[in-house]
């Protein structure tokens, strides 16, 4: 018998090993945000570093180093 664990186990399994994902700790997931705050970060520190010194500009309260 096919279980739903089984097949999610299999998805997370090849997106981790062929799909270029990395496992998140699930208490650094906000829930209310939906999404890892730590990871936005960093990808907007990496991929927009424009935006990221606008941004920054205009909202100096830390979020963005």
């Amino acid at each position: 018998m096919h279980k739903e664990s089984n097949f999610e186990h299999s998805i997370e399994q090849s997106l981790l090993r062929h799909g270029g994902y990395s496992k998140g700790d699930p208490l650094a997931y906000d829930k209310k945000l939906a999404l890892f705050p730590d990871k936005v970060v960093t990808f907007v520190q990496d991929s927009q570093p424009e935006f990221r010194k606008r941004f920054f500009a205009l909202n100096n309260n830390g979020i963005l180093p």
